[in-house]
This record gives structure tokens, sequence and C-alpha cells, in this order.
């Protein structure tokens, strides 16, 4: 999976050093996106309850880590692939994804869906898609009726998707220069090291309103869900 880009916890283009704290705090909600059913955004769950157990008990164990995990998962909830990855990003071998689950972590507040997730939810066939974040929200992605996506409707959905998440990056970098030059993130992130401000939690906050209000996910056929989980 892609990750955020590559941009996550470097400085000078090598990996940072962990804690994201200096002392050690807990990551804390970084939104008011509190905990909400999937009925209540209007969206029907369609994976048997076992599957999604076994699903979130696999990311219970990973959202707080910071290296990338991903998951394949049957339909009913077999875990059939693991592998660990870099800060960055985690590759999966795609043959295993057609009519399967996903999930990964992303080392980030808000877990937002990178184009590559997108792209290879999308060409490999998965049955869902799912990202989470270190403030343990769940991003989920699925097709409403995948036998009736035609190609040419992938394509649009994977290049709107792109488009979508160029236009949010750009607003979420304007917005973190605007308060770099107000030194606000001092008063808000006190203990922060400032090299994780581009990657926490306004940066991402503005990128992931962003999207949630401009993609229209609905129109291509998609589910998408972001709910608090742990």
């Amino acid at each position: 999976m892609g990750g955020r880009g590559g941009r996550i916890f470097q400085e000078n283009k090598r990996a940072s050093i962990l804690p994201i704290f200096e002392d050690d705090r807990r990551i804390q909600q970084p939104d008011n996106y509190n905990k909400k059913k999937l009925s209540e955004l209007g969206i029907t769950e369609h994976l048997h309850f076992r599957t999604s157990t076994n699903i979130k008990m696999h990311e219970r164990l990973h959202f707080l880590d910071h290296s990338e995990q991903a998951g394949v998962f049957d339909k009913n909830g077999k875990m059939i692939y693991y592998k660990r990855g870099t800060q960055t990003s985690v590759n999966l071998p795609t043959d295993l994804l057609k009519d399967n689950i996903f999930t990964h972590n992303h080392p980030a507040a808000i877990p937002v869906f990178s184009p590559n997730d997108i792209e290879t939810f999308v060409s490999a066939g998965c049955h869902e898609g799912r990202v989470t974040g270190l403030s343990g929200q769940i991003a989920r992605i699925w097709h409403k009726d995948a036998t009736q996506w035609k190609i040419e409707e992938k394509q649009n959905f994977v290049r709107e998707y792109r488009k979508v998440f160029a236009d949010a990056t750009q607003q979420a970098m304007d917005n973190a220069i605007k308060l770099r030059k107000e030194n606000k993130f001092k008063e808000k992130y006190e203990g922060m090291t400032e090299y994780y401000f581009d990657n926490y939690p306004d940066y991402i906050k503005t990128q992931i309103e962003y999207i949630e209000k401009n993609m229209n996910f609905a129109k291509h056929g998609i589910n998408y869900s972001r709910t608090k989980e742990f």
C-alpha cells in the first residue's frame, strides 16, 4: 500500500526517531469524529459479524504501530496473508486480494486512503479495503455491486480520487504553512517535535475533511465510512 506518499515521519529525507511525543503521551483523538454506528452513516454492514470481529482483532493489535502492517482476509474472516512494511509503505501480492478484504495501518493520526490504496483496491478487485490510524479510527471502502462495475467506471473513480487527493493535499499544505507563520502549532501541540507537524493532526484533518466533502463515493457505487473503533 502506498502509505501517505512517503511523507510520514520523515525529516531531511530520512525516517525520524520515535516517539511522536517527547513525553510518550498516548495519541489523542485529533478531531471530534466520535464513534458512530454504520447505520447512522446510512451504510448497511456487509461483512459477517465473525469476519468483522476477526479483522478488528488484527487491526487492534497494529493500529498504534509506527510501521505499516497489512493483512488479507477472506470473506469468512480467515487471515490468508500478513506482511510488515516500512514506516511509509507495505506491498502486497495483488493476486491474493481479489474478492478478499485487505487492511493496513497508516502511522498517522487519521486514516486517509492514499491514491495507491484506491488504485490497488480497484485493480485487484478487492471485496473491501480498510485503513486504520493512530487515533483508533477505521476508514473503509467497498463497492455496492462490484459485478456491475465497468472498466471505464473504475478508471473514472481512480482518476477522480487522485485529483481530489491532490487538491486536498495542497489545501492542507497551505494551511500548515499559515499555521507555521502564525506559530500556532507550538500552542496546540506542546511537546511534539516540529518535524511531525506536516503529517499530524491539523494537516491530515484538513486533508481528509476536504476529501470527504468533495469526493463523491456514492456516484461511483462506493460505500465509504470512517468510524472510531479503538
